[in-house]
C-alpha cells in the first residue's frame, strides 16, 4: 500500500471529500425483493469506430475511469482549445500511477471526420497516446449519447459555428459508468481541477478497496 495512503487512513477517513455522482436517478423494480431500487445515472452502452478504422465500443472501457468530450475537426470556434487541453492534461497524467485512464473525443461530424481525418487530426494536437481514443460512427447514435448519456450537447446546428452545437465540457466517468464531474474544457484551471479530481477518484478507490478488506478480516 502507497505510504500515503496509509498515511491517509490512519488519519481516518470522515474528513475525506468524495466526488458527487451526477444525472438524474432511475427506480427499478426489484423482482427479487419486491422493492424499487434507485439506482444512479449511468453512460449507455455504445459501439463506434476509432481512429484507426476499428471497432470500439463501452465494453472496451468496462471498469475504466476515462474522460469524454465532443469535438469535430473543422470546428472553427472551441475545438482547437479542447484538444490542446485535453493533450496537456495527458502529460499532467503522464506516469503510471494514471496508465488505465482514457480519453474518448467523439466527433459530431462523423460523416466528413472518418477515422483517417481523426488520425490526422490526433497527430496535430499530438493525441498519439495509446490511452486515447477519437470516435466516429452513426451520427444519431452519437448525439443521443451525449444528450441522454453524458447530459451534453451535441448536435447539427446551423446557427452554431462550423454548423454543429456541442458543449465545451469534459466529463469525469468512474469504473461504475457514472458521471463525477463536468469541466470546462477551454479553461486552464478547469482541466487542471480534473486532473486532481481525477487523482481524488483514484483516492476514493483505494480507500473503498481498503475498507472493505478491513471489513472482511474482522467478519
Amino acid at each position: 500500500m502507497p505510504v500515503f495512503l496509509l498515511w491517509f487512513l490512519n488519519m481516518g477517513t470522515h474528513n475525506f471529500k468524495r466526488l458527487p455522482v451526477f444525472g438524474p436517478k432511475v427506480e427499478v423494480y426489484n423482482e427479487a425483493t419486491g422493492t424499487i431500487d434507485t439506482l444512479d445515472h449511468r453512460i449507455a452502452e455504445f459501439n463506434f469506430i476509432d481512429e484507426h478504422g476499428r471497432a470500439f465500443g463501452s465494453k472496451d472501457i468496462d471498469s475504466t475511469i476515462y474522460v469524454a468530450g465532443f469535438v469535430f475537426t473543422r470546428c472553427p470556434s472551441i475545438c482547437p482549445r479542447m484538444t490542446q487541453q485535453m493533450a496537456r492534461l495527458q502529460l499532467k497524467l503522464d506516469n503510471e500511477a494514471f496508465d488505465e485512464i482514457k480519453f474518448l473525443l467523439h466527433s459530431v461530424d462523423p460523416k466528413h471526420d472518418s477515422s483517417e481525418v481523426l488520425l490526422a487530426f490526433a497527430e496535430k494536437y499530438h493525441l498519439q497516446d495509446d490511452r486515447t481514443v477519437l470516435l466516429t460512427g452513426d451520427k444519431s447514435e452519437i448525439y443521443t449519447l451525449g444528450a441522454s448519456s453524458y447530459l451534453l450537447a451535441a448536435q447539427e446546428d446551423v446557427s452554431a459555428p462550423g454548423g454543429f452545437l456541442h458543449s465545451e465540457k469534459f466529463v469525469l466517468v468512474d469504473r461504475k459508468g457514472r458521471i463525477r464531474g463536468f469541466y470546462d474544457g477551454t479553461n486552464s484551471e478547469e482541466v487542471d481541477r480534473l486532473g486532481d479530481e481525477i487523482k481524488l477518484l483514484l483516492k476514493e478507490e483505494d480507500i473503498d478497496a481498503y475498507n472493505r478488506r478491513k471489513a472482511k478480516s474482522t467478519d
